[in-house]
């Protein structure tokens, strides 16, 4: 009897079919490590560049009689001593962007009330004339956010308060549509004199 050459060649493919499969399990444990790390490096810059903006938020408040900044860049100015102009841009670009080299920031333009604007790789709150006692509950009041990773995708958004957390579309969704009833209206009767 004479074998077919095809099925007498079966036994070989499927063995080298499995050593290939074999050798590419191998190489993805080996580099998922890697993979890892350069994940966790972005993480903590992004957590770096966040709690940065954040602390040049609460500083410009401060010097201005609790009021929050017009635009981000208001943190960039003459007398100001929050952000370096040249240096510190790169706080605004984040690691999972994959534009976060070419995120120039913009100049302000002129906003609704409620539009969110985005400066570098992020999207801030509008927060021109909002002094920072009057919004109610702080760790619910979003100042920023910007793209993190996971599955499914999430951002990382920075709070008043300056807490961080990493949010799913919908979560964010939740927050951005509370946002504006979390601030109080403080009615000006004119000078107490």
């Amino acid at each position: 009897m004479h074998k077919n050459k095809v099925t007498a060649a079966a036994p070989r493919v499927v063995f080298w079919l499995l050593v290939a499969v074999l050798i590419g399990f191998v190489l993805y444990i080996i580099t998922m490590p890697t993979f890892d790390r350069i994940r966790g490096a972005k993480s903590a810059q992004e957590l770096a560049n966040l709690r940065a903006i954040h602390a040049a938020v609460l500083a410009y408040a401060t010097d201005h009689d609790h009021t929050l900044p017009d635009h981000a860049a208001a943190l960039f100015g003459p007398g100001l001593d929050l952000l370096d102009a040249e240096g510190d841009r790169h706080l605004f670009a984040s690691p999972f962007d994959a534009d976060a080299n070419n995120a120039a920031p913009r100049e302000p333009t002129e906003t609704q009330p409620t539009d969110w604007y985005t400066y570098g790789s992020y999207r801030f709150y509008p927060t021109a004339g909002i002094d920072e006692t009057t919004i109610t509950v702080p760790h619910d009041f979003i100042l920023a956010h910007g793209p993190t990773h996971g599955r499914p995708p999430k951002v990382t958004a920075i709070f008043l308060d300056g807490h961080i957390e990493n949010l799913s579309q919908d979560e964010l969704d939740d927050f951005i549509a509370n946002q504006a009833a979390l601030i109080v209206v403080v009615e000006d009767d004119g000078p107490d004199w």
